[in-house]
């Protein structure tokens, strides 16, 4: 890619996740960051600096899922006129931007790159849209994704793997594991900032159904029927709190604490003091939070539903994969992280090994190869082009803010 080609990639909402990665492929390429807008109902990030003076534009300053549609269009369009990218690096096909920016590339004569988490089992598929977004999918010259079962899901939709690359979902690695040497060498008042308790299994997830969560209090209810000496530490909000705090009064459970949102310095502190990290969704497109836990150093027990478990995970070596609908599969899981904690140390530093080959050096060089591959592979536009894209676009679904995008 030529040095003067500028990449301007979008989001919905930046969070710390999205500042990091953008301010690593900064130092190594002409970047345009465009956030959509400020605010969203699920994350209460605090906002977050633009501290490298990269050339950035906010289109909204509330939600961008309260705008309307038409509106988004009008706003967006004159941003990317204005700044004029060479590519648009764009997270999916289905949020109304995404294809407002999509049309935007292909009137141009610009690239554009897909970002993209999603899998094939994420959700129930249905044939004539995934016909229709296969459409859409053609028209990216380049992809970023997540892992292998993402990689694999845009090529089913027709995409060329020869023009897909992985390392879209990473986190700091080195932030992670700096502040969990710290916490460690402080741990005494690390545990009395938060109420820690000496020795947990932790957990962070939003409280929403599909993170199962009620799930992982029962199999925590059970486990600590004969390993009371573990606790259960879960942060997170959302609407199921009633629901798990309800659960946890009527079976009496004194070693499960429920911390609230918290923000990513602190989390990163409490991964730094936990025994081991589980997740236990039911649909989770990656799993950033598992990122964060390997980086920390811990050994983590990932949902076999959540896509980063096939690249992250090797099975009984930094981790357990286990079935989200059995009781007995977690349980298992638990035993055999808790029945050895030396094992459970040499299972954290394969942790951190393992997820050196995610960081974000790694999104930085494959976003450049992307941009490249895709200046190479642009879209032809034509008017029935646009016209379906403009259609779609009106029907678009408003995003949801993940740790990914």
């Amino acid at each position: 890619m030529a040095e003067e080609s500028k990449i301007a990639i979008i989001w919905n909402r930046f969070g710390p996740y999205h500042w990091a990665r953008i301010n690593a492929v900064a130092k190594c390429a002409n970047i345009l960051a465009i956030e959509m807008g400020q605010l969203d109902n699920k994350y209460a990030w605090e906002l977050q600096q633009n501290s490298q003076n990269i050339a950035y534009e906010l289109v909204f300053e509330q939600a961008v899922n309260t705008i309307a549609p038409k509106k988004i269009r009008k706003a967006l369009i004159p941003c990317l006129d204005k700044h004029n990218p060479d590519v648009v690096a764009i997270p999916g096909y289905a949020f109304n931007y995404a294809l407002v920016a999509l049309s935007w590339c292909l009137k141009n004569n610009k690239a554009a790159i897909v970002l993209s988490d999603n899998n094939a089992f994420d959700r129930k598929r249905h044939k004539l849209k995934e016909y229709l977004k296969a459409k859409v999918v053609r028209l990216f010259g380049a992809g970023l994704v997540a892992g292998c079962d993402s990689r694999d899901y845009l090529v089913g939709l027709g995409l060329d793997d020869r023009r897909i690359y992985m390392g879209y979902d990473v986190v700091d690695n080195q932030f992670f594991a700096k502040q969990a040497q710290l916490a460690q060498a402080n741990a005494d008042k690390i545990r009395a900032k938060y109420g820690l308790p000496k020795q947990y299994f932790f957990c962070c997830a939003r409280f929403e159904p599909k993170k199962n969560l009620l799930f992982l209090l029962e199999a925590f209810r059970q486990f600590q029927s004969y390993r009371s000496e573990i606790s259960l530490v879960i942060a997170g909000d959302g609407s199921q709190r009633q629901p798990l705090e309800t659960f946890i009064a009527i079976h009496q459970l004194e070693n499960i604490y429920l911390l609230g949102f918290r923000q990513l310095n602190e989390l990163a502190e409490i991964y730094g003091l936990a025994f081991a990290f589980v997740l236990p969704s039911l649909i989770e497109q990656w799993g950033l939070v598992v990122n964060e836990a390997m980086a920390s150093g811990l050994p983590v027990i990932v949902s076999q539903a959540c896509g980063c478990a096939k690249d992250l995970v090797s099975h009984t070596k930094n981790g357990m994969i286990f079935d989200p609908h059995n009781i007995d599969s977690l349980l298992q899981a638990l035993d055999f992280i808790a029945n050895d904690g030396n094992n459970a140390k040499i299972m954290g530093h394969y942790s951190q090994q393992r997820i050196k080959n995610w960081d974000l050096n790694r999104f930085s060089k494959a976003l450049i190869d992307a941009a490249t591959t895709a200046i190479q592979n642009k879209a032809k536009n034509s008017i029935w082009i646009q016209l379906y894209l403009y259609l779609l676009s009106l029907k678009a679904n408003a995003p949801e803010v993940g740790g990914s995008g």
